[in-house]
């Protein structure tokens, strides 16, 4: 997702991966499946097959250890900060754990094209001395959102292409 709030002089861009249910809502879903999965290994322990139980604890186990992991990394962030000198960009996962200053007048946009109609688009933003991927968790939608937004900031596209296999 590419959420663009823009102040007097400063534009923000917030960039999440897309989020299909939070982690109540993954907890509801793994209460469910308790119920179904831990049902018949209740029923075959009453018959004397007990190593049932484990079993079916353990599968749970995984698959809340599966989706709480999955739901942790769908907090990354990136924040992209736009302003009349400068361009912030900080990253992580729910509260900036790396951040980068880069000078607007130098900085500039690399923009690859996928091989394939349905690759995203892969941005970085560079100046002399960083290069910084931007958005490489977005889908194709949300990457060509946030190349129009970052070319309506006024900064420039300055190499434009499709990724090259380099030889040995």
């Amino acid at each position: 997702m590419v959420e663009l709030k823009d102040d007097q002089h400063i534009r923000t861009l917030l960039l999440r991966p897309n989020r299909s249910m939070t982690w109540n809502g993954n907890r509801q879903v793994i209460l469910g499946l308790s119920l179904a999965t831990l049902l018949v290994p209740a029923l075959w322990a009453l018959r004397g097959m007990w190593l049932a139980l484990p079993l079916a604890g353990l599968e749970l186990l995984a698959l809340t250890g599966a989706l709480y992991v999955v739901c942790v990394k769908l907090g990354f962030r990136q924040v992209i900060r736009i302003e009349q000198d400068c361009v912030n960009v900080a990253e992580g996962y729910y509260f900036p754990q790396r951040d980068w200053q880069l000078d607007r007048s130098r900085a500039a946009l690399a923009v690859q094209r996928g091989k394939h109609p349905w690759d995203a688009i892969k941005v970085t933003i560079y100046d002399r001395d960083k290069r910084i991927a931007l958005g490489e968790f977005l889908n194709k939608e949300d990457s060509e959102t946030l190349l129009q937004h970052l070319t309506d900031c006024g900064l420039r596209i300055r190499s434009n292409g499709v990724p090259q296999k380099l030889p040995f």
